[in-house]
């Protein structure tokens, strides 16, 4: 199995088969710090608990049941773990963007496979996975805490890419092919793209601006469709012959960034051709995000081997910008946020010797200076 399929392997195939969702009694809300050995003294470096003064990259709580999605804002970083295979033991959590020293909050847990996650200035949402049972969700949860019962926006089935704007939620369905909108506070869920009619094979990532939705799938392609619903209208196709798997999808005011095996592409968002290379030579691509301030995109490379990942960065003002690696020869790392002042990543976890497995509850929360 090719690295960097963690996402794909682990989930989409093994983990999704049988998952049903906790009932909201099993959902516990604020403080358990039961994954989070710096919260209870463990030593994150010179300042100890993920603090400020913890030299980058500074790991805030390790532990992490298989990480697979970030958000960031000025206050907190936010994230989902999936879980081991077999189990319906996925969380969603979040922790000071000061460090995590009184322990992560815990909005859900034993959750089916929780994957996509993003974040408004009220609420926390994600969703919830199943492969046949059609019992996955979208969920949300007051920033603050979930006080024991998190809000279903939607039913769902096999969610993957999740993305907000200022009045609903939107996300792509992995085996349906599907790409659906639900108001934030829940009512009825509009499907902008019926998969059945061909087109997206496995939507992965989901990005959204004030008129479209764009939807990469397991074979690299970028598609978009408005947000009002309509043509599904392709843009990209993969650069590579071995693309399938999960790669990062990032979106501004004019183009598309792409992440692929090989390297990071551009485009501008309104064509249907053209793409560019903007950084060559990232072997894994998994996760891209815009800086909030702009001008910026940071990248997550899942690498080759146990220990060959980067986490970078590229100027998107002017041409001919050089890349920057601000980390490297890292292990598995996952998914990426930035919010002001830091960048944050995750590691998947320890790599097996073979190469075809993460080992369970070894993933590790990081922060950096941007």
């Amino acid at each position: 199995m090719a690295l960097g399929r963690i996402k794909v392997a682990a989930v989409a195939v093994a983990a999704l088969a049988g998952l049903g969702v906790a009932a909201c009694s099993d959902i516990l809300g604020i403080g358990d710090r039961s994954l989070d050995p710096l919260a209870d003294g463990g030593d994150a470096g010179a300042g100890g608990e993920g603090g400020p003064s913890c030299a980058d990259p500074c790991p805030m709580a390790m532990g992490l049941n298989h990480p697979f999605s970030m958000a960031a804002d000025d206050t907190n970083v936010y994230w989902t773990e999936y879980g081991g295979s077999d189990d319906d033991n996925g969380s969603v959590k979040s922790c000071p963007v000061a460090g995590c020293g009184a322990g992560p909050t815990v909005y859900a847990q034993l959750q089916a496979a929780p994957r996509g996650l993003v974040v408004d200035l009220q609420n926390v949402y994600w969703g919830t996975a199943t492969a046949s049972a059609g019992t996955g969700a979208i969920w949300s949860c007051p920033i603050a805490g979930c006080n024991g019962k998190p809000t279903k926006v939607a039913t769902a089935d096999t969610p993957f890419g999740i993305a907000v704007d200022a009045t609903s939620v939107y996300w792509a369905e992995f085996y349906q092919g599907t790409v659906n909108r639900a108001p934030k506070g829940g009512g009825t869920v509009a499907l902008l793209w019926d998969g059945g009619t061909g087109g997206i094979n496995g939507p992965q990532e989901l990005v959204v601006d004030p008129g479209f939705v764009y939807v990469n799938d397991q074979n690299a392609a970028v598609y978009r469709v408005a947000i009002g619903g309509g043509s599904l209208v392709p843009m990209y196709t993969d650069q590579n012959s071995d693309p399938v798997g999960v790669f990062g999808l990032a979106v501004d005011l004019k183009d598309v960034y792409i992440g692929d095996l090989g390297g990071i592409f551009q485009m501008n968002k309104g064509a249907t051709s053209g793409a560019t290379t903007l950084v060559p030579n990232v072997t894994d691509v998994v996760d891209l995000k815009l800086d909030p301030a702009g001008g910026t995109l940071y990248w997550a490379d899942f690498g080759s081997a146990a220990s060959d990942g980067t986490v970078g960065k590229v100027a998107l003002v002017g041409s001919g910008s050089t890349p920057v690696l601000l980390h490297q020869s890292i292990a598995t790392p996952e998914a990426l946020a930035v919010n002001s002042t830091y960048l944050f990543w995750v590691s998947n976890g320890t790599l097996s010797a073979d190469g075809n497995s993460v080992a369970d509850s070894t993933g590790v929360l990081y922060r950096t200076g941007k």
